[in-house]
């Protein structure tokens, strides 16, 4: 299955959802394990999505794994790939290190010993 967007979107998104057939006794034509693939161009495909994403430290990856598809007819499953708090939790605290290691580093280049100093003392 192809889909097309008419327009680029206006931003990244991590999120999609599949629904599940309203009819009793579908359950074996939904979808459980897939991947989801994109291009600009229709030659060259990029792995953006799959049925079942793992967030490891900074890096969402892709398996084939089997979706949480739910039996009941007509529900919705979500599926979120997006940054979790270990994503954010991983740049805030690279952050509040590297910045004032970077500030000491400049200040000592600089010939500014006693200013290195206070950073390393207040950081």
């Amino acid at each position: 299955m192809t889909l097309t967007l008419r327009e680029k979107p206006a931003r990244e998104f991590g999120m999609f959802f599949i629904e599940t057939l309203s009819e009793e006794g579908t359950q074996g034509k939904d979808s459980v394990r897939f991947w989801l693939e994109a291009s600009n161009d229709r030659e060259e495909w990029s792995l953006v999505g799959s049925s079942m994403p793992v967030q490891y430290y900074h890096r969402t990856i892709h398996t084939n794994g089997t979706a949480a598809t739910p039996l009941e007819r007509g529900r919705i499953l979500v599926i979120n790939a997006t940054k979790n708090f270990a994503h954010m939790f991983y740049h805030s605290f690279g952050l509040l290190v590297y910045t004032p290691a970077i500030c000491v580093v400049i200040a000592a280049m600089r010939g500014k010993a006693i200013l290195a100093r206070n950073i390393i003392l207040f950081s």
